[in-house]
């Protein structure tokens, strides 16, 4: 069995590696595991299990600097680990904005098409406003709820790969809305399939509202959950 000290050397390896506090809980899971494993059939040490479970683990631990850290390059490298659950945390969440919001379109489309451009815009209305709330109220409740991952002294801590402050996604929507409006200039050649570049481009632009807004709900959303986890593993008020 895994002692006090020695649990408090493994978290502290992992917090070596600058791991978000989730996957931090994740991988410690794995490590102790491994390691009772080792001494459980290698009748070895503590310290020795320890060491050929670093091993083992050496290359997801390794570090790596994503493409999209510009400046202070060094301090920005994060493990392979790390960029791997990112990346499929971001894919996943892209997944479900995308084939919402072209979903929403396609109903936009429908709808147009049965009753007339003035129930398109209020049905954008209403789709933008439900698309706004799914949004705002999760960040809303995280600043709320989960406030101790914004306060300063905790700064230095990852608290996981959802822990992004995404609050300018309010101006990306609101500077697109004023490139769509008005929205009754160039629907009726959405109504009518007259799909010029402009009108392409309208679209696209729509699409895009609707799944940056889908996107931060579910990152919210998953960001939530995931703090109930690390506030007990914390022991956070």
């Amino acid at each position: 069995m895994i002692t006090e000290p020695q649990l408090t050397e493994i978290r502290n390896y992992l917090l070596s590696k600058k791991l978000p506090i989730d996957i931090l809980m994740e991988v410690e899971d794995h490590f102790i595991s491994q390691i009772n494993s080792e001494i459980d059939k290698g009748n070895m040490s503590y310290e020795v299990a320890f060491l050929k479970t670093k091993n083992s683990w050496a290359d997801e631990l390794s570090w790596e600097i994503p493409f999209y850290i510009l400046a202070n390059r060094a301090d920005g490298a994060i493990t392979k680990f790390e960029s791997r659950v990112r990346r499929d945390a971001q894919w996943s969440t892209s997944k479900a904005a995308l084939f919402t919001a072209v979903l929403i379109i396609v109903l936009l489309f429908f709808v147009t098409r049965m009753n007339g451009v003035q129930y398109h815009l209020l049905s954008i209305k209403i789709f933008l406003g439900v698309c706004y709330a799914f949004a705002f109220l999760p960040i809303l409740y995280n600043l709320i709820i989960n406030s101790a991952a914004y306060k300063k002294k905790y700064q230095k801590y990852k608290f996981s790969v959802y822990h992004d402050r995404i609050f300018w996604v309010f101006s990306f929507v609101y500077f697109m809305l004023i490139y769509l409006k008005p929205f009754d200039e160039w629907l009726p050649a959405f109504i009518n399939f007259e799909f010029s570049q402009t009108i392409i481009l309208k679209i696209l632009g729509l699409v895009a509202i609707y799944f940056v807004l889908i996107y931060t709900g579910i990152w919210q959303i998953r960001f939530a959950k995931k703090m109930k986890k690390i506030k007990k593993f914390l022991k956070l008020a």
